[in-house]
């Protein structure tokens, strides 16, 4: 394990885990619990690529407090494979409306769609289950960059968590190896 320094100083419980008992035996553990939120609600909108990524800038610079956004065309039961962006609040009741509500406007000209009930697990499920993952850093701003680069390079199917700057890129067996520098 790779201790890095911080601010708050350096990060002990990394080199603890990552040493899988080497220096010792975790004797205690204090866990934060958090209290299940009284809504937890998500609408996704449809649209091409570049339709998505203007929104997600108007989205990015509203101030939303979005506990999720993900975009991408992947098979989560949401839009047929097209690019779908998925928007998640959760909290309060009034203020999961609220939250939404602010999203819808940002999205507005994206076609608003109907979102599974179970659409995180089926991102979850999907986005887990592909065999070669490529993880690209990008600017939260140039997550459609990211993603080109990825298709030209052979991804058949990105999911971006815009706020984080984080594109997943899925590649079919054996792709990822011919990327490699020789």
């Amino acid at each position: 394990a790779r201790v890095v320094k911080n601010v708050a100083g350096f990060d002990l419980a990394k080199l603890v885990i990552g040493a899988q008992g080497a220096f010792g035996v975790i004797e205690e553990v204090h866990l934060r619990l958090r209290a299940r939120p009284e809504a937890d609600a998500t609408l996704s909108w449809a649209g091409s690529r570049t339709e998505l990524a203007a929104a997600t800038r108007r989205l990015m610079t509203s101030g939303s407090m979005l506990a999720a956004f993900e975009v991408g065309n992947g098979e989560w039961g949401v839009g047929n494979g097209e690019w779908v962006l998925l928007a998640r609040a959760q909290g309060p009741t009034a203020g999961v409306g609220e939250e939404l509500d602010a999203a819808a406007e940002c999205l507005r000209g994206c076609a608003e769609v109907a979102v599974p009930a179970d659409v995180w697990e089926r991102w979850s499920a999907d986005v887990g289950a592909w065999s070669a993952i490529a993880r690209i850093g990008a600017d939260p701003d140039a997550w459609a960059d990211a993603v080109a680069m990825a298709e030209a390079l052979g991804a058949t199917a990105c999911s971006a968590t815009v706020p984080r700057g984080t594109v997943r890129a899925k590649f079919a067996d054996g792709a990822v190896e011919a990327l490699r520098p020789q």
